[in-house]
């Protein structure tokens, strides 16, 4: 299944990503896309399978990151500075409010690949073209501080994504 995977990432992902100005990285099988904004902010998005795949199942997460535009981004896809970390989250909790694997068989391929895309659409990158500066980026934080029900992060989720940032029901902003 890794193999379909690939695959998709190549004919569908890669493209569809690429139209939204990301751009891919040639050292990791075309997984990780990277936008740098005119803010200063670098948006990254990065795939990563399960270290317990197999020939039947490809499980799949999606790495979600933020960080400031540093001296040595223009040398690295993805530089190890310290000071330019801001927010990393995962896919899941953008789209279903906790972490989510997507697992992959011959039987489901083309349903959990409608089911990638149906999410990226919908919530991940309109929540990526909302997230373009520091203070923005900072307020999502809140999906990851257990502060909030599940139901409360959705809500939460469906309101920064229609409206921008606000204030969580059981934040600290």
């Amino acid at each position: 299944m890794k193999k379909q995977f690939e695959k998709f990432n190549r004919q569908t992902l890669t493209p569809k990503l690429r139209s939204h100005g990301f751009r891919t990285r040639a050292d990791r099988a075309g997984r990780a896309f990277r936008r740098d904004l005119d803010t200063g902010i670098v948006q990254m998005l990065a795939f990563s399978g399960s270290r317990k795949n197999s020939v039947d199942e490809f499980s799949f997460t999606a790495d979600i990151s933020f960080m400031r535009m540093g001296p040595s981004f223009a040398a690295n896809f993805a530089p190890d500075e310290p000071d330019s970390w801001i927010l990393g989250l995962r896919m899941g909790m953008i789209t279903r409010g906790v972490d989510h694997w997507y697992a992959m068989t011959p039987q489901n391929q083309e349903q959990i690949q409608a089911e990638l895309l149906a999410d990226l659409d919908r919530a991940v990158l309109p929540l990526l073209e909302r997230a373009r500066d520091e203070a923005t980026i900072q307020t999502l934080s809140v999906l990851s501080n257990g502060t909030m029900s599940l139901n409360e992060k959705r809500i939460w989720i469906a309101d920064f994504i229609r409206q921008g940032p606000t204030r969580g029901p059981s934040s600290s902003f």
